[in-house]
């Protein structure tokens, strides 16, 4: 595959296609380390480990529920 590399506003962005995306198992939204080896640029998907998304989704529902948790506590 070849890609061009794009501006949008003051960033320069480099388009992959949903197939490239796929064939690493990661979506539109993954997050990526990026290192540089010699001449090459090298994007790494950062893997969440499972105790990194049980935490967030604990804090997404004590957010929400703020209000719920205070009152139940009392």
């Amino acid at each position: 595959m070849v890609t061009r590399l794009s501006i949008v506003g003051s960033a320069v962005v480099l388009p992959l296609e949903d197939s490239l995306l796929e064939a690493v198992g990661v979506t539109r939204d993954a997050e990526f380390e990026v290192s540089v080896e010699g001449d090459r640029i090298v994007l790494t998907p950062r893997r969440v480990s499972r105790a990194e998304r049980i935490e967030a989704a604990a804090s997404r529902v004590l957010t929400a529920h703020d209000e719920t948790f205070r009152k139940l506590a009392q």
